[in-house]
């Protein structure tokens, strides 16, 4: 089976292809088209488009806007996008302006600019409704993490029977935190 995670940035979206590509032993592509790529660069055009028991994750626009082409190639289809649009664009703010997109922060709103929170806003806010409106199976960060009522049906929707991998999808391992804990050694 191939599976398509079609989403926007600060989602989720990269826990969930690791959740699904764990629970179903799958090989996991993430963001072949992304500009920045520097992780598996031996990714070939049939490792996205043919291979089996794989899940690729694409962010809307990277590549090209071909969602009715793409959605052929893939045997099921989850969009993930997010309700709270200003938490989206405040984290998506925050990462682009930080050193590693994926490290747990606090959020504080002198961290990043009004201008570059307005950009993120937009960008994300264009798309929203476009990744909204595409006819397939539709999950929001929030349902799926914050309130877990979407685990049960996004695993029936995929066929995971396997819940050992659900931890990847519990709310503390979101990067925004409320305050960061320091670890020592004693």
């Amino acid at each position: 089976m191939r599976i398509l995670i079609y989403a926007l940035p600060r989602t989720g979206s990269n826990n969930l292809t690791h959740y699904i590509a764990n629970s179903l032993h799958y090989r996991e592509i993430i963001e072949p088209y992304n500009e920045r790529r520097f992780w598996d660069r031996d990714i070939t055009e049939f490792d996205i488009w043919e291979r089996d028991n794989v899940v690729v994750k694409m962010i809307i626009g990277q590549g090209g806007y071909w969602y009715e082409d793409i959605k052929l190639k893939f045997d099921k289809t989850v969009i993930l996008y997010r309700e709270n649009i200003k938490e989206q664009a405040e984290s998506y703010a925050h990462a682009a302006n930080s050193v590693d997109w994926h490290i747990p922060y606090v959020y504080t709103p002198g961290n990043i600019s009004e201008e570059d929170y307005q950009k993120a806003y937009t960008k994300i806010g264009s798309r929203v409704d476009e990744l909204k409106n595409i006819d397939a199976f539709q999950v929001s960060y929030e349902n799926l993490y914050l309130s877990g009522i979407d685990k049960d049906r996004l695993d029936k929707h995929i066929g995971i029977t396997n819940k050992s991998f659900r931890f990847m999808l519990d709310s503390r391992n979101k990067y925004r935190r409320d305050s960061i804990e320091r670890k020592t050694l004693l």
